[in-house]
């Protein structure tokens, strides 16, 4: 068992996702100080030019971004992009984005899109829970920027309509460890032949003998793992998505991967489309005569 530590949730884990930062104290002195899923091992997608490092390994940042393509002006699609990795500011973020998005749209609400290795499990539970009670779209993708990003070094602020400009694109993009519980939040779910979904066993973060966190995802103790286990697998059937995910999650080393190809992803249940979120979210969508909710 593990000595002398705490495991603080955040109250709201299955629940209203509204968040006060209330937090619920569990009383044991043997659980995990949090729990995090982190990967180790998938290569990270290439640093884009001008970025200080890469976005994959810096916390979540939340943002509009309205579609660059020519020939939309009138009528381009907007979404929420959210990159890095999860932490326990990451719920609160998306909760004041979204708001802003929907406000944008007329009330609507806009597609959040992901590119993430990874984090706190908690976080990506509450985030899922606030997605599907609003009725959002989650795909899996990057957004290549035109111009300024949000990690970009020395990037002055969007455009004054408070957007980031950008185009989407699937190829590089990854939705690892604890993202793929995101995406099960989602009403349509996407994630194209070209973008990485995967899982692996959750980690705890450990103080060391120095006093600082650390993630010892080595260390098992068959309590908390039951707790963990548990947790997912409700929050997978409120979903509707098969539990097999969960099964997969721990049967694979927190050191390793197990990468799902478009067919699993379809028998899980964990995508409603196996598109590329290009094709999905796009300029020619918005010219239709029954445009997208994204399109503003």
């Amino acid at each position: 068992m593990l000595r002398g530590l705490t495991m603080v949730l955040t109250a709201l884990w299955l629940a209203v996702p509204a968040f006060s930062g209330d937090r619920l104290s569990l009383p044991s002195e043997t659980a995990p100080a949090n729990l995090l899923v982190k990967t180790k091992t998938a290569k990270p997608p290439a640093q884009r030019k001008g970025e200080s490092k890469p976005a994959f390994d810096q916390p979540m940042q939340v943002v509009i971004v309205r579609s660059s393509e020519k020939g939309c002006e009138t009528s381009c699609p907007e979404w929420i992009m959210a990159e890095g990795m999860i932490t326990g500011e990451t719920p609160k973020l998306i909760a004041e984005v979204y708001e802003r998005a929907k406000q944008r749209n007329g009330g609507k609400p806009s597609p959040v899109i992901l590119h993430s290795s990874g984090g706190n499990i908690i976080a990506a539970l509450q985030i899922g829970h606030f997605l599907r009670a609003r009725s959002v779209d989650v795909a899996v993708g990057q957004t290549l920027y035109s111009g300024c990003g949000p990690f970009k070094a020395k990037c002055s602020a969007p455009a004054a309509d408070g957007a980031y400009r950008g185009q989407l694109l699937s190829r590089g993009a990854v939705c690892l460890s604890a993202c793929p519980l995101i995406l099960a939040g989602g009403v349509r779910r996407l994630a194209g032949i070209d973008a990485a979904v995967g899982v692996h066993h959750w980690g705890y973060e450990l103080p060391g003998p120095d006093g600082k966190v650390a993630a010892a995802p080595a260390r098992r103790d068959p309590a908390w793992d039951g707790v963990v286990r548990n947790m997912i697998s409700g929050y997978l059937t409120t979903m509707g998505i098969s539990r097999d995910v969960v099964s997969d999650m721990d049967k694979t080393p927190f050191a390793s991967m197990m990468f799902y190809d478009f067919k699993r992803r379809k028998q899980l249940k964990l995508v409603t489309d196996t598109a590329n979120v290009e094709r999905v979210i796009s300029a020619k969508a918005c010219k239709s005569s029954s445009a997208e909710s994204f399109c503003r």
